[in-house]
């Protein structure tokens, strides 16, 4: 059985800038007031990384643009988006100069993601992502937006002699770092604002347990190349697997594949990057193409892949992706491109993992000093500023072995056991619905504070209405640090027909519970009579949509004796007996 491990970070050990954990002073997140899920993502990552230091704000700006919200849009529409971008950012500089200039720019879901300039993409084309072209803004490379094609990035860091040290200076380098926050949903959005923060701790003791995994595709190596070497992407992922070996102290393990398999299932993942089947072989494998792994907080992928945050269908959608796929999965940050990237316009793997890893610089940084050409295809999705700090520990983590949910009528019961545990305070469950936005607290489950031995916990709970609910849990340290474990999703099915069953408990004092199952929307009616035939009480009295329902019965001001409870919904009618004892 695969074992997923939670984090917690040790009190007084994480690094932080003398402003505090969450400084974030030189970002702006783009906010477009005509999407409900820009406005919403938007207002959640300001929230989550406000910070004050002295009376002073140090969390992210706010950029508000009125935009178009379609995926793609015009030159036209761009320049529009731009031009407000700009107003915005040269706003914040001159009334708030003590955060002494923007320096990042974060889009949202919710805005658009890709500007179309022509009908049929070239390699010199015109088109781009909205990312890439806004990181040109109000510098010295500004002509360059719309124009034919990329250029040399003036921050790109991936050649022979290194200077992976060197600091991002929008000043310097007279471009922006632009990242973008988008998922599947806004929730997808939400986890990974909370797992990918500045410093987020990485903690391994004498053996690894963090996995770099590094996933080949030979079939380019022969097919598509003449004289028989190495194509180029996996030549990239080769160099990095070497020179990851040598750096990394036994913070974490290399995986590394030249075979033809495409890695499925990796535990622990702290950096993938896959040419995989997804490209070569997404007719046949599409949904299984899913890397299925587990992730760590921090976490970071590269896939080689265009993106417009799409998953894999069949048949396979020009600019398909594992993007969203992997936020889903858990991943924090990603890197992708809008339209096909060929081998000009993607990153320099080693530059990316070894800045990310071993450097300890952001996200957003290490992806732009590794990636070639500027303006042209390149998404970033996650926090620009996340950062990872390895921890040596002799503290075992909280070892989660297994979290499973099942299904019985409407009560679901979730079930998870624990390896070992250090300094567990407890679980919050947490729980959405179906396309619901955010999480909900359900229930607390405490834990065994440190020990050696396996631990079994469960929760169950009812649901009334059918459809698709998702489960996570929230594990607590006992000083305040917490890690989410993977999410599971169970299904509550809709009732086949109308059924009332018997009350619980009968006979009963004073109260009872009546459960009953609508099959279609009906007005139903729930009335309790005497054995003389007169109505004592209207429970339900209204239009129910298919479901699953219970109603509580008081009969504190009735008398001992036996009662008749009548469900009425369309055209049916049930009637069961009860008895009241006292």
């Amino acid at each position: 059985m695969k074992k997923l491990f939670l984090f917690f970070a040790l009190a007084g050990v994480v690094a932080t800038s003398s402003f505090g954990y969450d400084w974030y002073p030189s970002v702006a997140v783009i906010r477009n007031v005509r999407s409900v899920q820009s406005r919403t993502i938007a207002d959640y990552y300001v929230s989550a990384r406000f910070d004050t230091v002295d009376g002073i704000v140090v969390g992210p700006a706010v950029i508000t643009v009125d935009c178009d919200t379609s995926e793609e849009i015009s030159s036209a529409e761009f320049n529009k988006l731009r031009t407000q971008v700009e107003e915005g950012v040269l706003r914040i500089e001159a009334e708030e100069p003590w955060r002494g200039g923007m320096e990042y720019l974060v889009t949202t879901k919710g805005t658009p993601l890709k500007v179309s300039r022509s009908e049929h993409f070239r390699l010199n084309d015109a088109s781009a992502s909205v990312e890439s072209e806004l990181s040109l803004i109000l510098g010295p490379y500004s002509e360059k937006i719309g124009g034919d094609g990329y250029f040399r990035n003036p921050f790109y860091q991936g050649g022979i002699k290194w200077t992976l040290w060197q600091q991002f200076s929008r000043a310097r380098y007279g471009v922006f770092i632009v990242t973008r926050l988008d998922g599947y949903t806004i929730g997808d959005v939400f986890a990974i604002i909370d797992n990918g923060k500045r410093y987020t701790p990485v903690i391994y003791s004498d053996s690894p347990i963090a996995s770099v995994v590094l996933d080949e595709n030979p079939d380019y190596n022969q097919s598509t190349w003449e004289g028989g070497y190495k194509f180029p992407l996996n030549q990239s992922i080769s160099d990095a697997a070497d020179s990851l070996a040598k750096f990394s102290e036994g913070q974490y393990r290399v995986v590394h594949d030249e075979t033809e398999e495409y890695l499925v299932g990796e535990r622990d993942v702290l950096a993938y990057v896959s040419f995989g089947s997804n490209d070569l072989h997404s007719l046949e494998v599409t949904e299984n193409s899913k890397p299925r792994n587990t992730w760590l907080p921090g976490s970071i992928a590269e896939t080689f892949v265009s993106t417009s945050a799409r998953t894999f269908s069949s048949p396979p959608i020009y600019g398909q992706s594992l993007i969203a796929d992997l936020v889903k999965e858990g991943a924090c940050g990603a890197n992708g491109y809008v339209y096909e990237p060929f081998g000009l316009g993607v990153i320099n793997v080693k530059a990316f993992l070894i800045s990310y890893l071993y450097v300890g610089n952001g996200f957003g940084e290490s992806v732009l000093m590794a990636t070639p050409q500027s303006s042209w295809m390149s998404v970033v999705v996650g926090d620009p500023l996340m950062s990872i700090r390895f921890i040596r520990s002799s503290v075992t983590p909280v070892e989660l072995a297994s979290f499973d949910a099942r299904v019985i009528e409407n009560r679901i019961y979730l079930q998870w056991t624990t390896e070992s545990e250090s300094n567990n305070l407890g679980f919050e469950v947490e729980m959405k619905r179906g396309e619901e936005q955010l999480w909900q607290k359900v229930a607390f489950v405490k834990g065994a504070g440190t020990t050696n031995e396996p631990r079994s916990y469960s929760y169950s709970e009812e649901h009334d209405r059918p459809g698709d609910i998702e489960y996570r849990l929230k594990q607590i340290d006992t000083n305040g640090d917490f890690a989410w474990s993977k999410v599971i999703q169970v299904t509550v099915s809709a009732p086949q027909e109308f059924v009332l069953e018997q009350n619980y408990p009968n006979p009963f004092n004073p109260t009872t519970t009546i459960n009953y199952n609508v099959a279609r929307q009906a007005r139903v009616k729930l009335v309790v009579y005497n054995v003389l035939g007169r109505e004592v009480a209207t429970l339900v009295d209204d239009v129910k949509s298919v479901g699953n329902y219970s109603v509580r019965f008081d009969a504190a001001n009735l008398g001992t004796g036996t009662y008749v409870y009548r469900l009425s919904a369309g055209d049916q009618a049930f009637t069961k007996k009860m008895m009241l004892l006292k």
